[in-house]
């Protein structure tokens, strides 16, 4: 659009055409033998060019990445089987995706299913202490009978062995016995990977548990000396909405040859799913020499060099090669520049296309 636009004014004579020395002919806009341009005032209103004062001060570095959300560490956790047994249902049912859970509910139950060889092993070990058990019973009723001509520290270790002996039977019971799973902590059902009936292996995943309001974001930087230097943070998504960002820490190994950092995300982050694409701005503590710019304000000249437009006279406009640095707010930092010049900070794209 806005190159049909500049071509149509650029083919158009100007309502009030401003005359050269020479004549009376319309001017319009065209490129000067040095690369400057010539701008009559009537196109430069028509282009609605603005410009801005160089100001060099010292600037605050911006860094954009792309980052994604993920589950706080301390905020999200698993439910798995502690052996291989058949997945019962609560007694209101499996949970479903998205349901409420608080730490420590029972979410299903586990029936053990030892294979042949553990069950035998099970049952032989409890008639091992079973008959330990009553031996030592037996043992201390007859003791106990003769007292003050046994020692009571003879008693007290026969004690000892039956109380060993009724934990071990408990845990053999224990290992055939249903078991719950239980939330490790409060949140809600990210993913269920198990139906009621199925049998699973120990240590397979069952359901899947986050706190949907303790979010984090992770991005990778490849200046591994920005981990030590940020000073604030922020996220937008591709919605529009904005957070600010609390750092977590950065990671100490590369990750495809970049550091992975991670910040958590402040406020209330409720209509946020896990896995969203964001953009994440880190601000520097480091700063940098030269004028803030909008980021509009650099564009390429014919050899793709970058350039902002200075305008040098009245219907003049020179451009200045730079080397951008992000800044904040859809800005940039722009170094030498000469002081006070009047920058092009509107139309400089359409300024570009003059030939």
């Amino acid at each position: 659009m806005k190159r049909l636009m500049l071509a149509v004014l650029l083919s158009v004579p100007l309502a009030s055409p401003v005359s050269l020395a020479a004549g009376n002919s319309s001017e319009t806009a065209r490129r000067l033998s040095d690369g400057s341009l010539f701008v009559p005032k009537p196109m430069q209103r028509q282009l609605a060019i603005a410009t801005q004062r160089s100001s060099t001060g010292q600037v605050a570095q911006t860094v954009t990445l792309a980052g994604h959300l993920i589950p706080a560490a301390d905020a999200s956790g698993v439910v798995q089987a502690p052996q291989i047994g058949i997945l019962l249902p609560a007694s209101g049912g499996l949970p479903q995706l998205g349901q409420c859970v608080h730490r420590g509910e029972t979410l299903a139950w586990l029936a053990p299913q030892p294979n042949a060889a553990d069950r035998a092993t099970i049952e032989a070990g409890l008639a091992e202490a079973g008959g330990r058990k009553r031996q030592a019973e037996q043992d201390l009723a007859r003791y106990s009978a003769l007292r003050p001509h046994v020692a009571q520290q003879q008693l007290d270790a026969l004690a000892v062995t039956i109380a060993a002996e009724q934990g071990r039977i408990d845990a053999y019971r224990r290992s055939l016995a249903r078991q719950p799973l239980r939330a490790p902590l409060s949140g809600s059902i990210a993913a269920v990977k198990a139906v009621a009936g199925q049998v699973v292996d120990a240590r397979e995943t069952l359901f899947e548990i986050v706190d949907p309001r303790r979010l984090a974001v992770e991005v990778t930087a490849f200046d591994p000396g920005l981990r030590a230097n940020i000073a604030a943070a922020h996220l937008t998504t591709p919605e529009g909405q904005s957070f600010d960002l609390q750092m977590i820490g950065a990671g100490a190994v590369l990750r495809e040859q970049a550091v992975p950092i991670q910040f958590r995300l402040l406020g209330d982050t409720g209509a946020l799913a896990i896995g969203t694409q964001a953009e994440v701005q880190i601000h520097s503590r480091q700063t940098q020499s030269g004028s803030l710019l909008p980021a509009a304000a650099v564009t390429r000249d014919s050899s793709g060099n970058q350039v902002v437009w200075a305008h040098t006279g009245a219907e003049i406009f020179t451009p200045l090669r730079v080397k951008p640095a992000p800044a904040h707010s859809g800005k940039v930092i722009v170094s030498g520049l000469p002081e006070h010049a009047r920058i092009v900070v509107r139309g400089a794209e359409l300024l570009a296309q003059i030939r």
